[in-house]
């Protein structure tokens, strides 16, 4: 799947350069965004594409750690519970199936220490 994903990056940042350098004119010619009253300095278009990108992959980056540290934490939980049920299961084990079991055992124990 990363495989997947890195091919997908490359080709579009191919395309993301045959775009630029067949379209100089883009390169060259200064835009300035405005934002609520305020305007920008002029810069070319490519800077603005260059800090969307850097934005989104930051956005990408923090919901990728947010997920990882919600998985981790779930995975704690689930070894916490599993270590919890092997320790129960250990002592299950330790106990005799059946009451009447434990009974015959211990008059057959009981037996065999008698001297005769």
């Amino acid at each position: 799947m990363q495989t997947v994903k890195l091919i997908i990056s490359l080709l579009l940042s191919i395309l993301v350069i045959i775009l630029i350098v067949a379209n100089p004119w883009m390169v060259e010619q200064k835009y300035s965004l405005v934002f609520f009253d305020r305007q920008t300095i002029p810069m070319p278009i490519i800077v603005y594409m260059l800090i969307s990108v850097i934005i989104g992959a930051l956005i990408s980056a923090v919901s990728l750690f947010v997920g990882h540290l919600r998985l981790k934490s779930i995975l704690r939980e689930k070894n916490q519970k599993i270590q919890q049920m092997e320790e129960e299961l250990c002592s299950l084990r330790n106990l005799p199936l059946r009451e009447s079991d434990s009974l015959k055992s211990n008059k057959e124990m009981e037996i065999i220490s008698k001297p005769l």
